[in-house]
């Protein structure tokens, strides 16, 4: 197939799928669009919305940044050690800029509510900023003691919020961990449900009945990684899954497949039936263009599932470049139901992704050089 463009370019109608630097100055001054035809520097055969510039960087400094979308896919998150910019998604047009009461800049996860309200998740609680000033910022803390919170997510409705954080191995072993949940509107707890996580993650069924959430079993001396749901009426629970003994990057459901997993393992990107534990596909991972200038072999960096599960959004790439920078890689969404790759954009450290519920575009953040997020269709 053909680097930079979908493998059936005819295909590429709108198939409808349903899943922080100083203050800003002034709203003018932060609005930033882009058009396609601006976006020079964007991949070869990338549809391009808009793309808006973000910090420059110098040298051979890389930096980490979190992107999210809103419930209902109308505004776009960029979490960085700026902050957290809001911009709406359909033309990249600045909306305001959360900078949370914290001290410390690093930023674990982002969530936004349809109606704007944003929580950032920090080392052991998460803050909520509302999209209505005459409401006050709230903290909410995990239960006993937590690292970083690393996953955090509003219902669709953005009355609930749950939030996650990590735990290391002792901890685990202790089944010490939760997730937590609250009302966003009377800042009431609501739940705490047991579910130890290595590496967090929470969500809420696109109909807001259930609430899913990372959970390890032990096993003796092997842990499986899985997931738990509850349904919200009750807070019972209605799967638990033990999972497999690697740790998924990233969860979601599929056609026939209530829980899925990706991961890596050996040189392939494997999605996973989290109920049987049966590999559901495994592909090798993609060699970027300029393969000679990399070093290493080639890694998973970032996955998501789309939220009704019909592809599979990666970032894939070396483990260094032997020349100055970080190594470029590439862009890869393939076919969930089989692993076919339909798409390849070779693009330079990209360091987050995120998918738009409708799954009918996307957005990613570099981290080196000029940065920038770019928003772009989905070629299928």
């Amino acid at each position: 197939m053909r680097r930079g463009f979908a493998a059936c370019p005819a295909a590429a109608t709108t198939t409808t799928l349903a899943l922080a630097s100083a203050l800003a100055g002034s709203v003018a001054a932060q609005i930033t669009v882009a058009s396609p035809n601006a976006a020079d520097d964007a991949p070869v055969g990338l549809s391009v919305i808009w793309s808006v510039p973000g910090r420059r960087l110098h040298g051979e400094i890389s930096a980490w940044a979190i992107d999210a979308f809103s419930t209902d896919g109308k505004l776009v998150a960029i979490g960085d050690g700026g902050g957290v910019r809001i911009l709406r998604a359909r033309d990249g047009v600045f909306v305001r800029k959360v900078w949370p009461g914290f001290s410390d800049e690093t930023v674990y996860s982002i969530a936004v509510s349809k109606s704007g309200d944003v929580a950032v998740g920090r080392v052991g609680k998460v803050e909520l900023q509302p999209a209505d000033e005459r409401r006050e910022s709230a903290r909410y803390d995990c239960t006993g003691a937590c690292g970083p919170v690393s996953s955090v997510a509003f219902s669709p409705d953005g009355a609930l919020l749950a939030f996650q954080g990590a735990r290391g191995l002792p901890e685990r072993r202790l089944g010490l961990g939760s997730v937590n949940v609250v009302d966003v509107r009377t800042g009431a707890a609501v739940a705490q449900l047991d579910a130890s996580a290595a590496r967090a993650r929470v969500g809420f069924s696109a109909d807001g009945r259930k609430l899913l959430a990372a959970i390890v079993t032990p096993f003796d001396d092997l842990e499986r990684f899985g997931v738990r749901a509850w349904r919200i009426a009750d807070w019972r629970v209605t799967s638990n899954v033990p999972g497999t003994n690697a740790i998924g990057r990233s969860h979601g459901a599929l056609p026939g497949t209530e829980f899925a997993a990706a991961f890596e393992h050996d040189g392939n990107v494997e999605l996973r039936n989290l109920t049987t534990g049966a590999a559901l596909w495994s592909a090798p991972l993609v060699t970027p263009i300029d393969a000679k200038t990399s070093a290493g072999k080639i890694r998973l960096r970032l996955v998501e599932i789309a939220p009704t599960g019909r592809f599979v959004l990666s970032y894939e790439a070396p483990e260094a470049s032997v020349t100055a920078g970080a190594p470029a890689g590439t862009l890869v969404i393939r076919n969930a139901a089989d692993g076919a790759v339909e798409a390849l954009y070779d693009e330079r450290d990209i360091s987050a992704l995120a998918i738009a519920p409708d799954g009918k575009t996307f957005v990613y953040t570099t981290g080196s050089g000029q940065t920038r997020t770019v928003l772009a269709r989905v070629p299928l």
